[in-house]
């Protein structure tokens, strides 16, 4: 049985919303000009698979901030001759403004960021991170940060989330889901926004990617709330990361794969690729080792620094990865499929959005969860909507 949940976000804007895993174009041609999201060039004919496969390794713009610093329309616009400014216009208004449902979710530059505690969906949508209870169709917030939000993690044993925000100087905020507040404001270290979150495994550590031109990897103390590290990661973009263990965490991207050891100061060593894609697009701690997810829609099993295997999964790229207790993974990907591999990477079975949701614009899978118990799997795909299973 699927059900879907509609009410999450609409359609509406779904033109611009797919463009997360555009980087073929840019990978290739490095010296074209970059397009930012929502700014696609429609100067020339392109169809709906090269507009998706354009900028995946290209990151937002941080303009939030500097929006119209300059007002052009000052010195065309003039005020009436008889306006006579009221004595409260600077004052704020005597009125509050409360959320109560917050529509949408971000998938167009994002994977895996959708956490199940219990009855509750955990995920993010501009710059609220929301609780939706699946039973009551109700949310919560954490509504702290000043920007957009573009990653999440979540740590089992503290039960803490950190979420990270687009902008010059980002907010990196950790905060509980009992009572939707804030645990504690991680500062330093990131530059323009933090597009991936980690925990150890413990939780005594953090680890983030930013979206500056060296794509820094910052890691943080989560207990002494201080920044431990900050270091290059690469020229190249890095999209996602996963600790290995307690002291190790790896980092992935453009011809990218990095180890690196949580001492001080970092250190980062690069993987070899061999005969395999070396275009990565997701990660996740598996075996003592990685599986990467890869643009073609492979799955790369990572040991000590070297890619052993790959197998192919999907036709595009492979933007979701879950791993279960017993060890048996789950993939998601661009073409709209559900995979559950056994331990050996076989495949067991599979589903395929395009043949349940018939009416979805966009059934690429972004992020795939399972509840507590593993008998309750939530998938969000790009059409920034929601199917409970």
């Amino acid at each position: 049985l699927i059900k879907q949940k509609e009410n999450i976000g609409s359609h509406t804007d779904l033109m611009d919303k797919d463009e997360d895993n555009d980087i073929m174009e840019v990978a290739v041609k490095p010296k074209l000009e970059k397009n930012k999201y929502g700014k696609n060039d429609h100067s020339s004919k392109i169809n709906a698979s090269e507009l998706e496969d354009k900028a995946l390794f290209e990151e937002e713009e941080t303009q939030g901030t500097e929006f119209m610093a300059i007002k052009p329309w000052l010195g065309a616009i003039k005020q009436p001759s008889s306006f006579k400014q009221p004595k409260n216009l600077d004052e704020v208004p005597k009125v509050n403004i409360e959320l109560e449902y917050a529509f949408g979710y971000r998938s167009k530059d994002c994977r895996n960021n959708v956490f199940v505690i219990e009855d509750n969906v955990y995920y993010h949508t501009a710059a609220v991170a929301v609780e939706l209870n699946l039973e009551s169709n109700t949310q919560r917030f954490f509504n702290c940060h000043s920007d957009d939000i573009i990653s999440m993690a979540y740590n089992d044993k503290k039960n803490i989330f950190a979420t990270g925000e687009i902008g010059p100087k980002p907010m990196l905020y950790i905060w509980g889901p009992n009572e939707m507040k804030e645990v504690s404001l991680l500062k330093g270290g990131a530059i323009k926004g933090l597009c991936g979150l980690a925990f150890s495994p413990s939780g005594k550590r953090l680890a983030g990617i930013c979206i500056d031109d060296n794509h820094h990897v910052v890691v943080f103390d989560t207990e002494s709330n201080t920044l431990v590290s900050c270091e290059k990661g690469d020229t190249a973009v890095i999209l996602d990361l996963a600790w290995i263990n307690e002291n190790e965490f790896c980092t992935v991207g453009m011809r990218h794969f990095k180890t690196w050891k949580s001492d001080v100061p970092l250190k980062g060593i690069k993987g070899s690729f061999g005969s395999f894609s070396d275009k990565l697009v997701s990660c996740k701690a598996w075996n003592g080792g990685i599986v990467a997810g890869t643009f073609e829609g492979g799955l790369e099993i990572w040991k000590g620094g070297s890619c052993t295997k790959t197998v192919k999964l999907h036709s595009g790229s492979l933007d979701s990865i879950c791993i279960l207790d017993s060890g048996c993974l789950l993939t998601g990907g661009k073409d709209s499929k559900i995979h559950f591999l056994k331990n050996d990477l076989s495949v067991s079975w599979t589903i395929v959005l395009d043949e349940i949701l018939l009416d979805g614009l966009l059934n690429r899978v972004r992020a795939i969860t399972l509840s507590k118990d593993q008998k309750q799997m939530i998938v969000d795909y790009l059409s920034v909507s929601q199917i409970e299973a």
